[in-house]
């Protein structure tokens, strides 16, 4: 996740969480969000296992507004119970 804005974005992913991939072996915090700060990126691993819609967005409400929000969709695997 690449932010190439000027500004820090704390960036939230409703019901799931995420391992926050920071090169450091064996240390991979679980996160439902992460400042993502200027210039920088943030790298995670997601296992999406909660069917449904979920908000992925900039928890700054102005942000929000301004389209930083997303609708991910979390589909069961053939087979799998929904």
């Amino acid at each position: 996740l690449v932010n190439d804005t000027m500004m820090t974005h704390p960036i939230h992913l409703h019901g799931h969480f995420f391992e926050v991939v920071n090169g450091h072996a064996g240390r991979h915090p679980r996160k439902h969000t992460v400042n993502v700060l200027p210039g920088g990126f943030v790298r995670f691993d997601l296992t999406a296992d909660a069917p449904g819609d979920w908000a992925f967005h900039c928890h700054l409400m102005m942000h929000m507004h301004a389209g930083m929000f997303n609708v991910v969709t979390v589909r069961p695997l053939d087979g799998d119970a929904a």
